[in-house]
C-alpha cells in the first residue's frame, strides 16, 4: 500500500536555532495521526514546512506517490492539503454559510445561489456536530464552534489531508 504522505528527515533551522531536527511521518489514507511533543519540539515547524509556510533546509515530502515541495499555502491547498491554525482567523460579521464558501460562493448565473449553500453548510454542519442555523454570524458562535466551522469549510473542498495544529486549544 503506497502511503498518502511520508516526510522524511526534514531539518529546519532559523538562524543559529535548529527548529526541528529529522522530523518524520508517515500517514495512510483514512488514518488519524497525533504529533505530541513539549513545546519547541518542531510538530507546528513540520506541518509548516508540508503547507508552504516554510521551507526545509533537507529531507524530502512524498505526497500522493510524488516527491514535492510545496512553496506556498495555494500550491499545497492545490494538491488537497488544507490546515486549520491553532489561532482562528474568523470574520465575525459574516454569517456561517457565507464564512464557509467565502470566494467560492455557489453560483445561480451571475448571482450567488443563497438556497443551494445554506443547504451545503446544513450538511456541512451536521457532520462537524455544529447545531446551528447557517445564517447564525461567526462572531456569536464560541471558539469551539467557529473551529468545528473551519473544520466543515475544509470539507466542503477536495481535501485528501487536514492538519489541525493544535486544535484542543479551541475546543
Amino acid at each position: 500500500m503506497q502511503h498518502l504522505l511520508v516526510m522524511q528527515n526534514i531539518t529546519k533551522s532559523f538562524g543559529g536555532s535548529k527548529a526541528l531536527r529529522d522530523g518524520c511521518i508517515e500517514v495512510d489514507k483514512g488514518q488519524i495521526h497525533a504529533l505530541i511533543g513539549a513545546n519547541g519540539a518542531g510538530k507546528s515547524t513540520l506541518m509548516n514546512i508540508l503547507y508552504g509556510l516554510c521551507r526545509k533546509d533537507s529531507g524530502s515530502i512524498i505526497f500522493d506517490g510524488k516527491e514535492r515541495s510545496f512553496k506556498n499555502i495555494h500550491k499545497a491547498n492545490s494538491a488537497g492539503i488544507f490546515m486549520i491554525h491553532q489561532e482562528l482567523t474568523v470574520a465575525g460579521d459574516l454569517t456561517i454559510a457565507q464564512s464557509i464558501f467565502l470566494g467560492r460562493e455557489p453560483r445561480k448565473g451571475i448571482r450567488i445561489n443563497e438556497k443551494a449553500m445554506k443547504e451545503e453548510t446544513e450538511k456541512l454542519l451536521a457532520m462537524v456536530g455544529v447545531d446551528e442555523h447557517p445564517d447564525s454570524l461567526m462572531k456569536f458562535l464560541s471558539p469551539a464552534e467557529q473551529q468545528l466551522v473551519q473544520i466543515a469549510a475544509v470539507l466542503s473542498r477536495q481535501v485528501r489531508l487536514i492538519i489541525l495544529d493544535e486544535p484542543t486549544t479551541a475546543l
